[in-house]
């Protein structure tokens, strides 16, 4: 089956680097035969049988949390599967090889299991994009004669988006057709049969084949120059060309690691951005096979996840990858947050390929030290560049290297072009690319690229690389989709020609194209009638171009971009407008209609009637989204819950989606316009929630940040942990040992402690002062707010708190205290380097007890808080010596929706939909999974605290912003309080301080704080209702319907308030206390205060002489 037995001989051009799978750790990883090219199956089955046990893929599930790795051993034998199948379906390889298409939405995995189990069976596959006209993909059809396509979306009896497309393909070239109603003379004989694309359980679901059943599999052809795939180009021209790959093709692109500076071998790649229809996607996969990389990807899920920027990174942080090749696209979004580019920063490389970065991104990325690598290359001759040099190397964001081992020529252009070349890339013994065009300098057949490159200025890096342009102008948009803009000008010049003299598309480097017109009867733009008027009349030939252009390939009408007549174009000899010159002439006129494009957008679409009528708001939201996804949404199968990205829609046309919100939300609703966050679009992906979440910003349900039905809580809670675990660092590397926090005899702790202006942070801190075993505190707080007035230092605020809460002010003076103005939203905590060294190298225990206490937000006003956790997080993981213990404050309403048989154990809570209703207790067990993540991924040393309600201190100050005291003041207002039949489990605040103080040392990562000896409702709110004058206590429903029918505002908000508090699907669930109570001496005391009448007296007290009641 392959040449010989291992250990095989390294790679016979002289020119390799690195040997890779050469470290004797890699136990998992045999070399493979790469002396002498072999067929792609001739090495999966070298790898089944030799490296069975080595990963090939890994994938981090968001859904559950779950990271699963799959070997080259399971992927094989899912290979010779599902190759079974297809012989079935196919047959044989005897009489002549099929094409067979997969026009799919699919996860990586999934579709490169199907893809290499085509070529296994000595059958050709054909990756489609799913992104194509119908036009295109006929044409691509009649080039390649498939004769069976695997098609996504199409079970049951209505027709998926992709078949509906694939239906429209197939309708032109039916041979019933009049030939003069389409363009095409080759018609096919036979049309493709459609087979259902599988799923990933379908390729693992069942048993594995025999060994001997695989061997007896028929065997496919070992000519390495033999068609293993077809690849189609981006529709670069008219139509997208269908290019033929070989064996040899594959095996010679799996050779570039050989030639590079490091040993890939066990190394994880994130190839979450790059789509298996594209070569790109296939690139890595020619990497694994020579190197013993790990591939890692999106989850196999359905529908398949869209790789967004966020879901990228968090598949790659999650994965813990060390190498990155996407899209320049999702690196700029990256270097926007300082946690991503400090991920990045510590990776082997961050390839990026498609359009080139910003230099802004570009020259940060560098200063920064982000190893950026960027990667030149193309279908035809594969990915070109020196793929990962060492970290020594001096680094450029836009000037490439060649590979050693490729062989290039250079074409200088002519006058006019000085410096720039196009490259050539002839045919050698080590080097055969996919087309051939032309000779070489030595006469050799060659492929001349069209590809313009000019050479790095400094002679010390002549030798470096990047890219001019293109011959045929062909215009690269930020997403690395590729258009040539000669057929499309043309095409619109032709259906305008009553119009317009000529056309020039733009839009490099760009999310999407504008087009320059030349009017025949010229007039000034600034006039916006004239403007709107020239729109329409050129709109329907647009819309006929738009019919034969890729989907990103699209214009919109706020992107026709008139010249004025005081600028006008000049012509060639030929009669084509000199391109560049315009473009440079027109260049501010270009970037005021990009800028325009994003305040307005399909101008032409009213908005609703009534905003705040949901069936309007739906009508609308249907219209725009079949305005933009157009055939997309006339399939049976889209419905108003249908996702737009599992339908198709991509990011240009999610752009067009949110910009038609926009504006006709600014006919009314201009401000609200402005507060929805750029990505509302993509939270809120069905026409369904998008309506729903318009609405209730209207209506004023909720803050346009936010978005409270359950499932979208879910979501939302899951995305903001996932986005602080994707900043969480290594820990450092020296001296982690220590499973417990270390304590030197000679100084005892050193705690810093988060939140001590606050009122349980008070307490905290006092009793810290008085600890005999603490010998210093750091009391961090956040910087006062600068309000225009007199601003109180610290000092100050810290001891007012004290004054208020009735605590020992000289203990302020004492020389343990260090106080701190931090800001953890800030990576650097927001100190000096000096102190943020000096607690670093010495503490041992962290409190992280600041956070916001507020009731009333939602789980999305919480994400500084989240960021700030993970700074502290990254902040204790990098102390050396020791391991510091985290100490984090939670509460008990993380389960508020427990409902289980037994009592709440003090154990990790796995399910978010346990805190769903109340965003301050869902932002708490979204921080103990954070928590958690950081001590099962990186070894953090924690304990989570649930605290339960606590009460007022040693004076009974309470907080007038928590629920019983906006109860209390609701109850004086209709006359009566409510009566429940729960117990009350509230502790006393500084009681509670005293047992957090106790648990700093525990070994336990969870743990329950409430009050021992609980007391029932009635017994406390007797009390209360005597020292308010003998108001009545009520059932809990005569209160509520009290409530709605005579209280004001404020009554009305604490019943909201405190159903969402105290009203949970079990409102009174059993709290398990056993490991808290072997952790503190004073819960275990018997002799624990109860609450009781003196307490009430003290509360009500304080919130009189506080103006409150």
């Amino acid at each position: 089956m392959f040449p010989g037995e291992p250990p095989h001989a390294i790679p016979s051009n002289p020119l390799h680097k690195t040997v890779q799978g050469g470290s004797t750790s890699n136990r998992t990883w045999t070399q493979p035969p790469l002396d002498t090219p072999i067929t792609a199956w001739q090495l999966f089955d070298f790898h089944l049988k030799y490296s069975g046990n080595h990963p090939l893929f890994q994938y981090y599930n968001p859904a559950n949390g779950e990271l699963k790795t799959i070997s080259w051993g399971k992927t094989v034998q899912a290979i010779h599967k599902r190759a079974q199948s297809i012989r079935d379906l196919a047959g044989g390889t005897t009489e002549h090889r099929k094409v067979i298409g997969i026009l799919a939405i699919s996860d990586t995995i999934t579709y490169s299991i199907l893809c290499h189990s085509i070529i296994r069976t000595g059958h050709i596959p054909f990756p489609i994009s799913p992104r194509l006209s119908p036009p295109m993909l006929a044409h691509l059809l009649e080039k390649t004669h498939p004769e069976y396509i695997f098609v996504s979306g199409i079970e049951g009896k209505t027709m998926g988006v992709l078949q509906n497309l694939l239906q429209s393909a197939i309708t032109l070239l039916d041979p019933t057709r009049d030939s003069t109603s389409q363009p095409y003379t080759d018609k096919m004989k036979d049309l493709p049969q459609i087979v259902p694309m599988p799923s990933f359980q379908d390729l693992f679901q069942d048993s594995q084949p025999a060994k001997e059943e695989m061997e007896s599999n028929e065997t496919a052809p070992t000519n390495v120059d033999s068609v293993a795939l077809i690849l189609h180009s981006s529709g670069s021209t008219a139509f997208p060309k269908a290019i033929n790959i070989t064996h040899r093709f594959m095996f010679e692109q799996g050779m570039l690691p050989w030639f590079g500076d490091v040993d890939l071998c066990g190394l994880k790649c994130s190839s979450h951005s790059l789509p298996m229809f594209h070569s790109a996607g296939h690139v890595p996969f020619t990497w694994a096979i020579s190197s013993g990389l790990v591939l890692t990807v999106l989850p196999p899920v359905s529908p398949p996840l869209f790789p967004t920027p966020n879901i990228a990174f968090e598949g790659m942080e999650k994965t813990r990858s060390q190498v990155v090749y996407g899209i320049s696209m999702h690196i700029e979004e990256w270097a926007k947050d300082e946690t991503k580019i400090e991920y990045m920063r510590n990776m082997a490389a961050v390839i990026y390929q498609g359009a080139p970065l910003s230099v802004h991104t570009g020259k940060l990325l560098i200063s920064t030290d982000v190893p950026v690598v960027p990667m030149y290359g193309m279908t035809e001759g594969g990915a070109m560049s020196s793929l990962i040099p060492a970290r020594t190397s001096e680094r450029d964001y836009e000037y490439f290297k060649f590979s050693p081992h490729y062989t290039t020529e250079f074409l200088e252009q002519g006058p006019g072009q000085d410096g720039i070349y196009e490259l050539v890339l002839p045919k050698t013994a080590n080097q055969t690319p996919a087309r051939l065009n032309t000779t070489s300098a030595t006469g050799a057949p060659a492929y001349a690229t069209s590809d313009l490159l000019v050479r790095h200025p400094s002679e010390a890096k002549d030798d470096f690389w990047k890219i001019y342009g293109r011959k045929d102008h062909q215009i690269t948009l930020s997403l690395g989709e590729k258009v040539n803009p000669g057929p499309l000008e043309s095409l619109l010049v032709i259906h305008a020609s009553a119009y317009i003299r000529s056309a020039i598309l733009f839009g490099r480097v760009r999310a999407h194209l504008g087009v320059l017109l030349d009017p025949i009867h010229p007039f000034d733009p600034a006039d916006v009638i004239k403007l709107a008027e020239f729109r329409n009349m050129v709109w329907p030939a647009v819309e006929k171009v738009n019919q034969v252009a890729p989907a990103f390939g699209r214009l919109s009408k706020e992107m026709i971009v008139p010249t004025w007549p005081s600028l006008p174009l000049s012509y060639s000899i030929k009669g084509d407008p000199h391109r560049h010159l315009a473009l440079q002439a027109y260049a501010h006129v270009i970037e005021a209609a990009y800028e325009a494009a994003y305040e307005t957008s399909q101008t032409e679409l009213p908005g609703p009637r009534q905003w705040d009528n949901e069936e309007d708001v739906k009508n609308f939201i249907r219209a725009v989204v079949a305005k933009i996804l157009g055939d997309a949404t006339s399939s049976t199968r889209f419905q108003d819950n249908t996702d737009f990205y599992a339908a198709g829609c991509d990011s240009l046309q999610t752009t067009w989606i949110k910009n038609s919100i926009l504006y006709a939300l600014r006919r009314s609703h201009g401000a609200l316009g402005q507060q929805l966050p750029q990505d509302f679009v993509y939270l809120h992906p069905t026409v369904l929630r998008l309506s729903l979440f318009l609405v209730k910003c209207i209506r004023g349900e909720l803050r346009p940040q936010e978005f409270q039905d359950e499932h979208s809580a879910l979501d939302t809670m899951l995305i903001l942990k996932n986005e602080a675990v994707a900043g969480i660092r290594l820990p450092s590397l020296t001296g982690i040992d220590s499973v417990t926090p270390k304590r030197s005899p000679v100084q005892g702790d050193i705690v810093l402690v988060t939140g001590t202006t606050g009122a349980l942070g008070c307490y905290i801190l006092g009793l810290l002062l008085s600890d005999a075993f603490v010998h210093r505190v750091y009391a961090a707080n956040r910087p006062s707010p600068n309000t225009g007035h007199h601003m109180k230092s610290l000092a100050q605020r810290q001891e007012e708190a004290f004054i208020e809460k009735g605590l020992d002010v000289s203990l302020l003076q004492s020389q343990k205290l260090v106080l701190v103005e931090m800001d953890a939203r800030r990576a650097d905590l927001g100190v000096e380097t000096q102190i943020y060294e000096t607690i670093q190298h010495s503490v041992t225990h962290i409190i992280h007890n600041a956070w916001p206490v507020q009731f009333g937000y939602t789980i999305s006003s919480f994400r500084e808080s989240f960021q700030g956790l993970k700074n502290l997080i990254n902040f204790c993981l990098q102390v050396r010596g020791h391991k510091p213990c985290f100490i984090y404050i939670s509460s008990v309403a993380a389960f508020r929706n427990y409902n289980g048989d037994g009592p709440v154990l003090e154990e990790k809570i796995a399910d978010f939909s346990q805190a769903i209703g109340f965003g301050y207790g869902e932002s708490k067990l979204v921080s103990e999974h954070i928590l958690q993540h950081a001590a099962d991924v990186n070894g953090l040393s924690f304990v989570s605290i649930r605290v339960g309600q606590l009460s007022g201190g040693i004076n009974g100050v309470w907080s007038t912003k928590e629920w019983v005291p906006t109860l209390v003041r609701a109850g004086i207002e209709i006359g009566c309080l409510p009566s429940f039949k729960q117990k009350i489990t509230w502790l006393p605040i500084n009681i509670a301080a005293q047992v957090i103080i106790e648990m700093r040392n525990s070994p336990h990562q969870y743990l329950h704080l409430v009050h021992p000896h609980p007391v029932s409702w009635s017994e406390i709110f007797e009390h209360v209702a005597a020292m308010l004058g003998g108001i009545a206590l009520v059932d809990p429903d005569q209160w509520t319907s009290k409530i709605q029918e005579i209280g004001t505002e404020n009554s009305r908000g604490s019943l909201d308030l405190f159903k969402k508090l105290y009203q949970g699907h079990n409102a009174d669930p059993l709290i398990n206390t056993e490991k808290a109570t072997r952790m503190s001496k004073t819960l275990a005391d018997g002799n624990i205060h109860v609450l009781g009448e003196s307490d009430v007296k003290k509360w009500i007290t304080y919130w009189i002489s506080k103006g409150f009641l």
